[in-house]
């Protein structure tokens, strides 16, 4: 029989595979864990620091839908270094809370709380 691994599910920065064993899955069904959705374990994280751009450092703050402060820094760390190309020594994470749902005015991550209840 063989196995095949499977990407399954996302969270924070890391992948959990299934394994299929002849078309059955061992991990139980995609996009839960634990019989919760992904979604339940999603909370809204106001990220707020500085990016070391030339020579400057650009102060930010950033909204992010993720499932702890941990998870909200790799992301950050992960967008910025795609979308502006920055190393993690050049970004400096001053401050990491929790902010509730009312206050996030990014439509992508008020999507992904509401999608959650």
């Amino acid at each position: 029989m063989d196995l095949v691994a499977v990407p399954s599910l996302v969270v924070g920065n890391q992948w959990r595979l299934n394994t299929i064993e002849g078309g059955r899955s061992s991990g139980g069904p995609q996009g839960h864990i634990g019989g919760r959705s992904f979604e339940e374990f999603v909370k809204a994280f106001l990220v707020s620091g500085a990016l070391l751009v030339g020579r400057r450092r650009q102060p930010f703050r950033k909204a992010f839908a993720a499932e702890s402060p941990d998870a909200a820094r790799e992301i950050l760390y992960c967008e910025f270094g795609s979308k502006h190309r920055s190393k993690r020594r050049e970004i400096e994470i001053v401050k990491v809370e929790e902010i509730p749902a009312d206050q996030v005015s990014d439509p992508v991550v008020a999507y992904r709380l509401a999608k959650g209840k």
